[in-house]
């Protein structure tokens, strides 16, 4: 599960590192990019003075077939409640062609300074931000009042600071702040509160927090349970925070377990056995016992823990409930229909039907489908599965109910001539 934090900038920029051709010439081994860093803010004016350099030669060589753009980047982060801010100057190779730079100041004067957000795709924008060379450090300097109480009106005590090299970049850094006069106001009590709800409210717009019944026998928006046959319970959340996504189960008292129909089911406590001289559990959570055919609500209730504090874009549920089917005990499966032989181009729908011990056919079993063709495998939980056959040959159709499982290896023969 990936968070928002202030160690997310260095994903993106320690990836700066990796984008290397061999340099021009040599160079002696630099220091860490926050050893010597100087960050000057007053209400006027910051001042990002970056470790000197030792480096004696700038520029890069030609660019080989298949290799990245050689680049030089000086870069300070400073850390918002919506994410980073980057006041950046970034020296790129735009063509394949040797460059060499007189000077240092060549280099700076090459580039382009901006301050950036870091998001899907990064936002850019000048706010007044300028580069220059003082001695052998660069310097980025920016004279914007509001851009700079957005960035520090919170006082932060520290930026991360970065330089990126065509071959062999610093490691990400912290430089530490100097507030100097005109002072920044130091923020009170209500101006941090306020912070701290804009904090969450971003955290909301970007995080997910869900909840779902869990079971092996979980088929969609039920769960299908033979007579006589178990599965284990669980809660499980699911943590996304844009796109990225964790999930855990967690635990919950087999007393928030309900059924609205007893007699069709049963939830039971995981029992006892022993193993190796010590008692062990057949589950980790309660299991659900399918008694007799029919339909029924299995409920959990008062579901609670930490993730209900945590902000979240929808709120997170203290209750679920899932549609119980129990069929009868089955004799067999069976995928219909049962082709030998399709013709390359063909479409046909499967499906899994049961055949019970009485004979009859139990309907609408959802099976989890394995469809290998020869350009490529499918995989999916559905009740029915269309599949195109696009190549002549040998494919093979599975699906698996509980501990059942049926196969087909049907042969595709060529379309045929018009």
């Amino acid at each position: 599960m990936n968070r928002v934090n202030a160690s997310m900038p260095w994903r993106r920029l320690a990836c700066v590192s990796a984008l290397v051709v061999a340099t021009l010439g040599s160079r002696r081994s630099q220091p860490r990019a926050g050893d010597s860093t100087r960050v000057l803010v007053s209400r006027r004016e910051v001042r990002v003075l970056f470790s000197p350099e030792t480096t004696q030669r700038w520029g890069w060589s030609k660019r080989s077939a298949g290799a990245n753009s050689a680049r030089y980047s000086w870069v300070a982060a400073v850390d918002l409640f919506d994410g980073p801010r980057y006041l950046e100057l970034d020296v790129s190779q735009t063509d394949d062609r040797e460059r060499a730079f007189a000077s240092l100041s060549d280099v700076v004067a090459a580039g382009r300074p901006q301050l950036c957000r870091s998001k899907t795709v990064p936002r850019c924008s000048d706010v007044g931000l300028r580069a220059g060379v003082e001695g052998e450090r660069v310097v980025l300097t920016l004279r914007d009042s509001a851009t700079i109480m957005q960035l520090f009106s919170m006082r932060p005590t520290t930026v991360n600071v970065y330089r990126g090299r065509p071959a062999g970049s610093d490691r990400p850094a912290v430089g530490r702040v100097e507030y100097i006069d005109p002072q920044i106001p130091v923020p009170d009590s209500a101006f941090r509160a306020d912070v701290a709800r804009q904090r969450r409210q971003y955290q909301a717009s970007i995080n997910r927090i869900t909840r779902s019944i869990g079971s092996r026998n979980r088929m969609g928006e039920s769960i299908v349970l033979e007579t006589g046959d178990s599965t284990a319970l669980s809660v499980n959340e699911m943590h996304c925070s844009f796109d990225a996504c964790g999930g855990f189960a967690i635990g919950i008292p087999d007393s928030s377990w309900i059924l609205d129909d007893t007699t069709i089911a049963a939830v039971r406590r995981p029992g006892r056995i022993q193993s190796g001289g010590m008692l062990v559990y057949t589950s980790e959570g309660p299991y659900l016992v399918g008694q007799k055919p029919g339909t029924t609500i299995l409920r959990a209730r008062n579901i609670r823990s930490p993730s209900d504090t945590m902000p979240s874009r929808d709120p997170v549920p203290t209750s679920l409930q899932l549609e119980l089917r129990v069929i009868p005990r089955l004799a067999r499966i069976e995928i219909v229909p049962r082709p030998d032989s399709v013709r390359a181009a063909e479409t046909v729908e499967f499906r899994l039907r049961g055949i019970d011990r009485a004979g009859q056919e139990v309907t609408a079993l959802a099976a989890e489908w394995r469809i290998q063709t020869r350009p490529y495998a499918q995989t999916g939980f559905q009740l029915t599965r269309s599949v195109r056959f696009d190549s002549t040959g040998t494919a093979f159709i599975v699906a698996r109910f509980g501990n059942r499982t049926d196969s087909l290896a049907i042969v595709v023969v060529p379309p045929r001539r018009r």
